[in-house]
């Protein structure tokens, strides 16, 4: 491992899918997800997206629609 020491070591693979979620809170067994996203990275370029907001079913409060930028209307 010394003949490594001071270089990279992480090998990132060329093509990646980033995915991103938003909830209404932190606990799992009470919160909701509210938008799923996703990033295709090929070559370091974003080449497609995705993104989709979801009813929780249960209003958005306040704080997280400030947080997320996602309100009930939506």
């Amino acid at each position: 491992m010394r003949e490594f020491k001071g270089h990279n070591m992480l090998d990132f693979p060329e093509s990646y899918v980033v995915v991103d979620v938003e909830t209404t809170g932190l606990d799992p067994s009470r919160d909701k997800l509210i938008e799923v996203a996703a990033l295709k990275v090929q070559d370091s370029k974003v080449v497609d997206s995705f993104s989709s907001l979801i009813n929780p079913g249960v209003p958005v409060s306040d704080f997280i629609a400030e947080l997320t930028g996602i309100t009930n209307e939506q």
